[in-house]
Protein backbone atom coordinates (compact mmCIF):
# COMPACT_ATOMS: atom_id res chain seq x y z
CA UNK A 1 0.00 0.00 0.00
CA UNK A 2 1.62 3.08 -1.26
CA UNK A 3 1.14 6.56 0.87
CA UNK A 4 -1.59 7.70 -1.45
CA UNK A 5 -3.30 4.55 -0.59
CA UNK A 6 -2.91 5.40 2.92
CA UNK A 7 -4.09 8.93 2.82
CA UNK A 8 -7.52 8.14 1.21
CA UNK A 9 -8.00 5.35 3.77
CA UNK A 10 -7.92 8.31 6.71
CA UNK A 11 -10.25 10.69 4.79
CA UNK A 12 -12.67 7.74 4.82
CA UNK A 13 -12.17 7.34 8.41
CA UNK A 14 -12.50 10.53 9.43
CA UNK A 15 -16.05 10.70 7.89
CA UNK A 16 -19.02 9.24 10.21
CA UNK A 17 -21.99 7.21 9.02
CA UNK A 18 -24.13 10.23 8.51
CA UNK A 19 -21.61 11.52 6.45
CA UNK A 20 -20.23 14.71 8.70
CA UNK A 21 -16.86 15.50 9.43
CA UNK A 22 -15.27 14.96 12.13
CA UNK A 23 -12.26 16.24 13.64
CA UNK A 24 -8.83 14.06 14.04
CA UNK A 25 -5.74 13.63 16.42
CA UNK A 26 -2.49 12.55 16.25
CA UNK A 27 -1.55 9.77 18.60
CA UNK A 28 1.64 11.06 19.08
CA UNK A 29 1.60 14.64 19.96
CA UNK A 30 -2.47 15.15 20.69
CA UNK A 31 -2.30 17.91 17.82
CA UNK A 32 -5.89 18.50 16.32
CA UNK A 33 -5.95 17.35 12.47
CA UNK A 34 -7.68 19.23 10.18
CA UNK A 35 -9.89 17.91 7.57
CA UNK A 36 -8.15 18.72 4.65
CA UNK A 37 -4.43 18.00 6.55
CA UNK A 38 -2.38 15.18 5.38
CA UNK A 39 -1.82 12.63 7.91
CA UNK A 40 -1.07 8.15 8.49
CA UNK A 41 -3.43 5.36 9.53
CA UNK A 42 -1.61 3.30 12.19
CA UNK A 43 -2.34 0.32 14.21
CA UNK A 44 -6.01 0.40 16.20
CA UNK A 45 -7.22 3.30 13.39
CA UNK A 46 -5.63 5.95 15.10
CA UNK A 47 -3.83 8.60 13.02
CA UNK A 48 -0.66 10.58 13.27
CA UNK A 49 0.13 14.59 11.83
CA UNK A 50 2.23 15.04 9.11
CA UNK A 51 5.20 16.15 11.16
CA UNK A 52 4.86 13.10 13.37
CA UNK A 53 5.56 10.56 10.03
CA UNK A 54 8.29 12.69 9.25
CA UNK A 55 9.91 12.35 12.64
CA UNK A 56 9.10 8.64 12.80
CA UNK A 57 11.31 8.78 9.34
CA UNK A 58 8.51 7.99 7.09
CA UNK A 59 7.31 10.51 4.08
CA UNK A 60 3.89 11.17 2.83
CA UNK A 61 4.97 11.72 -0.43
CA UNK A 62 6.34 8.24 -2.49
CA UNK A 63 8.79 10.23 -4.46
CA UNK A 64 10.98 9.91 -1.57
CA UNK A 65 11.40 6.72 -1.12
CA UNK A 66 12.46 5.44 1.97
CA UNK A 67 10.09 3.31 4.37
CA UNK A 68 7.05 2.17 3.14
CA UNK A 69 4.22 4.06 4.83
CA UNK A 70 2.15 1.50 4.79
CA UNK A 71 4.06 0.06 7.38
CA UNK A 72 2.79 2.33 10.31
CA UNK A 73 -1.08 0.57 9.60
CA UNK A 74 0.90 -2.07 11.83
CA UNK A 75 2.52 -0.04 14.75
CA UNK A 76 1.26 1.04 17.76
CA UNK A 77 2.06 4.86 18.47
CA UNK A 78 4.33 2.84 21.54
CA UNK A 79 6.05 1.28 18.89
CA UNK A 80 6.33 4.03 16.51
CA UNK A 81 8.16 6.15 19.99
CA UNK A 82 10.13 3.01 20.67
CA UNK A 83 11.52 3.05 17.05
CA UNK A 84 12.04 6.87 17.26
CA UNK A 85 14.31 6.82 20.33
CA UNK A 86 16.49 3.47 18.23
CA UNK A 87 16.80 6.61 15.53
CA UNK A 88 18.21 9.01 18.17
CA UNK A 89 20.80 5.82 19.04
CA UNK A 90 21.58 5.76 15.49
CA UNK A 91 21.83 9.70 14.48
CA UNK A 92 24.37 9.95 17.53
CA UNK A 93 26.37 6.94 16.07
CA UNK A 94 26.37 8.98 12.71
CA UNK A 95 28.00 11.78 14.65
CA UNK A 96 30.95 9.92 15.66
CA UNK A 97 31.55 8.26 12.16
CA UNK A 98 35.04 9.69 10.41
CA UNK A 99 34.73 8.95 6.56
CA UNK A 100 31.45 8.49 4.47
CA UNK A 101 30.52 8.06 0.82
CA UNK A 102 27.44 9.90 -0.53
CA UNK A 103 24.60 9.27 1.95
CA UNK A 104 25.11 5.59 1.20
CA UNK A 105 28.04 4.71 4.16
CA UNK A 106 29.72 5.99 6.82
CA UNK A 107 32.12 4.29 8.97
CA UNK A 108 33.63 4.99 12.29
CA UNK A 109 37.33 3.18 12.46
CA UNK A 110 37.79 4.02 16.21
CA UNK A 111 34.97 1.57 17.21
CA UNK A 112 35.09 -0.61 13.77
CA UNK A 113 31.41 0.28 13.03
CA UNK A 114 30.04 0.71 9.67
CA UNK A 115 26.59 2.46 8.90
CA UNK A 116 25.05 1.40 5.66
CA UNK A 117 21.93 2.69 3.86
CA UNK A 118 19.30 -0.52 3.81
CA UNK A 119 16.58 1.33 2.11
CA UNK A 120 16.85 4.35 -0.92
CA UNK A 121 15.67 7.36 0.13
CA UNK A 122 16.30 11.02 -0.49
CA UNK A 123 15.41 11.51 3.39
CA UNK A 124 18.91 11.33 5.55
CA UNK A 125 16.79 9.52 8.20
CA UNK A 126 18.45 7.27 11.03
CA UNK A 127 15.41 4.97 10.16
CA UNK A 128 16.88 4.70 6.66
CA UNK A 129 20.01 2.93 7.97
CA UNK A 130 21.58 -0.09 9.69
CA UNK A 131 24.66 -0.44 12.25
CA UNK A 132 26.72 -3.25 11.68
CA UNK A 133 29.79 -3.87 13.62
CA UNK A 134 33.18 -4.44 10.74
CA UNK A 135 32.87 -8.37 11.96
CA UNK A 136 29.19 -9.01 10.69
CA UNK A 137 30.00 -8.34 7.55
CA UNK A 138 30.78 -11.42 5.60
CA UNK A 139 30.13 -10.83 1.71
CA UNK A 140 29.38 -8.09 -0.69
CA UNK A 141 28.07 -8.00 -3.91
CA UNK A 142 27.38 -5.46 -6.80
CA UNK A 143 24.64 -6.07 -8.77
CA UNK A 144 23.46 -4.32 -11.55
CA UNK A 145 20.19 -5.21 -13.59
CA UNK A 146 19.87 -8.61 -11.67
CA UNK A 147 24.02 -9.31 -12.92
CA UNK A 148 26.89 -9.30 -10.14
CA UNK A 149 29.33 -7.17 -11.38
CA UNK A 150 31.61 -7.58 -8.30
CA UNK A 151 32.15 -9.50 -5.03
CA UNK A 152 33.98 -10.41 -2.32
CA UNK A 153 33.64 -12.58 0.71
CA UNK A 154 34.70 -14.49 3.52
CA UNK A 155 34.51 -17.49 1.77
CA UNK A 156 36.14 -16.98 -1.53
CA UNK A 157 38.00 -14.70 -4.21
CA UNK A 158 37.53 -11.33 -4.99
CA UNK A 159 36.11 -10.94 -8.31
CA UNK A 160 37.72 -9.01 -10.77
CA UNK A 161 37.75 -5.45 -10.42
CA UNK A 162 35.85 -2.84 -12.35
CA UNK A 163 36.64 -0.73 -15.29
CA UNK A 164 34.11 1.88 -17.16
CA UNK A 165 33.32 1.30 -20.68
CA UNK A 166 32.98 3.74 -23.75
CA UNK A 167 29.46 4.68 -22.41
CA UNK A 168 30.33 4.98 -19.18
CA UNK A 169 28.79 1.66 -17.75
CA UNK A 170 30.64 -0.93 -15.44
CA UNK A 171 32.06 -3.56 -17.10
CA UNK A 172 32.26 -6.76 -14.72
CA UNK A 173 33.43 -9.90 -14.66
CA UNK A 174 30.02 -11.68 -15.22
CA UNK A 175 28.27 -9.20 -16.16
CA UNK A 176 26.03 -9.24 -19.83
CA UNK A 177 25.22 -5.97 -21.10
CA UNK A 178 22.59 -6.03 -23.68
CA UNK A 179 21.25 -1.97 -23.36
CA UNK A 180 21.75 0.80 -22.62
CA UNK A 181 19.98 1.58 -19.55
CA UNK A 182 20.06 0.67 -15.73
CA UNK A 183 17.01 -0.08 -14.05
CA UNK A 184 18.65 -1.12 -10.49
CA UNK A 185 21.92 -0.81 -8.89
CA UNK A 186 22.55 -2.39 -5.63
CA UNK A 187 25.14 -3.72 -2.73
CA UNK A 188 23.97 -6.80 -1.04
CA UNK A 189 25.68 -7.09 2.00
CA UNK A 190 25.65 -10.38 3.67
CA UNK A 191 25.97 -9.97 7.74
CA UNK A 192 26.26 -12.81 10.09
CA UNK A 193 22.81 -12.20 11.66
CA UNK A 194 20.23 -15.36 11.67
CA UNK A 195 17.02 -13.31 11.62
CA UNK A 196 18.68 -10.41 9.06
CA UNK A 197 20.85 -12.02 6.84
CA UNK A 198 21.35 -9.72 4.29
CA UNK A 199 20.62 -5.82 3.24
CA UNK A 200 21.24 -3.63 -0.01
CA UNK A 201 22.31 -0.85 -0.39
CA UNK A 202 20.34 0.95 -3.77
CA UNK A 203 22.12 3.73 -5.91
CA UNK A 204 19.69 3.41 -8.70
CA UNK A 205 15.94 2.32 -8.71
CA UNK A 206 14.86 3.33 -11.95
CA UNK A 207 15.60 3.19 -15.38
CA UNK A 208 18.13 5.65 -16.04
CA UNK A 209 20.57 5.67 -19.48
CA UNK A 210 24.43 4.22 -19.26
CA UNK A 211 25.29 7.70 -20.76
CA UNK A 212 23.31 9.50 -18.03
CA UNK A 213 25.99 12.04 -15.10
CA UNK A 214 23.53 10.27 -12.37
CA UNK A 215 24.47 7.05 -13.83
CA UNK A 216 28.13 7.32 -14.05
CA UNK A 217 28.32 9.13 -9.96
CA UNK A 218 26.45 6.20 -8.78
CA UNK A 219 28.52 3.65 -10.37
CA UNK A 220 31.41 5.74 -8.84
CA UNK A 221 30.07 5.59 -5.56
CA UNK A 222 28.72 1.90 -5.42
CA UNK A 223 32.81 1.41 -6.66
CA UNK A 224 34.29 3.28 -3.55
CA UNK A 225 31.40 0.96 -1.36
CA UNK A 226 32.30 -2.02 -2.43
CA UNK A 227 36.23 -1.07 -1.91
CA UNK A 228 35.75 -0.30 1.24
CA UNK A 229 33.41 -3.59 2.11
CA UNK A 230 35.79 -5.74 0.48
CA UNK A 231 39.09 -3.87 3.48
CA UNK A 232 36.94 -4.67 6.17
CA UNK A 233 36.18 -8.18 4.97
CA UNK A 234 39.69 -8.84 4.23
CA UNK A 235 40.76 -7.81 7.77
CA UNK A 236 37.84 -9.64 9.01
CA UNK A 237 39.45 -12.57 7.12
CA UNK A 238 42.91 -11.82 8.50
CA UNK A 239 41.61 -11.44 12.17
CA UNK A 240 40.45 -14.91 12.26
CA UNK A 241 43.24 -16.17 10.32
CA UNK A 242 45.43 -14.62 13.68
CA UNK A 243 43.17 -15.99 16.04
CA UNK A 244 42.92 -19.71 14.28
CA UNK A 245 47.15 -19.06 14.31
CA UNK A 246 47.02 -18.11 17.95
CA UNK A 247 44.35 -21.11 19.18
CA UNK A 248 46.75 -23.31 17.15
CA UNK A 249 49.90 -22.17 19.45
CA UNK A 250 47.60 -22.03 22.55
CA UNK A 251 46.34 -25.60 22.11
CA UNK A 252 50.42 -27.01 21.11
CA UNK A 253 51.98 -25.25 24.31
CA UNK A 254 49.45 -26.28 26.35
CA UNK A 255 50.07 -30.30 24.76
CA UNK A 256 53.59 -29.49 25.64
CA UNK A 257 52.89 -29.21 29.40
CA UNK A 258 50.77 -32.21 29.74
CA UNK A 259 53.57 -33.87 27.90
CA UNK A 260 56.12 -32.42 30.22
CA UNK A 261 53.93 -33.46 33.22
CA UNK A 262 53.26 -36.90 32.30
CA UNK A 263 57.04 -37.73 31.86
CA UNK A 264 58.07 -37.78 35.31
CA UNK A 265 55.02 -39.80 36.13
CA UNK A 266 56.06 -42.20 33.53
CA UNK A 267 59.93 -42.39 34.49
CA UNK A 268 59.36 -43.70 37.98
CA UNK A 269 56.99 -46.54 36.59
CA UNK A 270 60.26 -48.14 36.01
CA UNK A 271 63.29 -49.46 37.22
CA UNK A 272 65.73 -46.32 38.01
CA UNK A 273 69.17 -49.32 38.05
CA UNK A 274 67.86 -50.86 34.20
CA UNK A 275 66.94 -47.51 32.95
CA UNK A 276 70.64 -46.55 33.87
CA UNK A 277 71.91 -49.84 32.77
CA UNK A 278 70.13 -49.13 29.57
CA UNK A 279 71.46 -45.39 28.56
CA UNK A 280 75.04 -46.94 29.77
CA UNK A 281 74.72 -49.00 26.87
CA UNK A 282 73.69 -45.86 24.66
CA UNK A 283 76.80 -44.41 25.51
CA UNK A 284 79.45 -47.12 25.10
CA UNK A 285 77.63 -47.69 21.27
CA UNK A 286 78.12 -43.45 20.82
CA UNK A 287 74.62 -43.26 20.38
CA UNK A 288 74.61 -40.71 23.41
CA UNK A 289 76.83 -38.40 24.91
CA UNK A 290 78.46 -39.45 28.26
CA UNK A 291 76.96 -35.52 29.22
CA UNK A 292 73.74 -37.15 28.35
CA UNK A 293 74.26 -39.97 30.09
CA UNK A 294 75.22 -38.54 33.11
CA UNK A 295 72.12 -35.97 33.23
CA UNK A 296 69.95 -39.13 32.65
CA UNK A 297 71.76 -40.92 35.49
CA UNK A 298 71.10 -37.98 37.59
CA UNK A 299 67.41 -37.37 36.93
CA UNK A 300 66.85 -41.40 37.71
CA UNK A 301 68.79 -41.25 40.73
CA UNK A 302 66.64 -38.32 41.89
CA UNK A 303 63.78 -40.07 41.48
Amino acid sequence: MMAQDNFELILTKIIDKEGRKTMARCEMCGKSIGFFDKKANIAGGKVICENCVGIAGYSLNPAVGGNDISELLYLSADQIKANIVQDKAIAERMKRTNSRIGNFAMFDEEEKIAILASKYSVMMHPHNYSVLRYDQITECELIENGNTLDSGGLSGAVVGGLLFGATGAIIGSSAKKTTQTCENLMIKVTIANANIPAIYIEFINRTVGRNTPFYQESTLQAQDVMSKLKLIIEENRSRKADQRLQAALTAQAEGLKLERRAEPHMLQTKDPVEEIRKYKGLMDEGIISPAEFEEKKRMLLAM
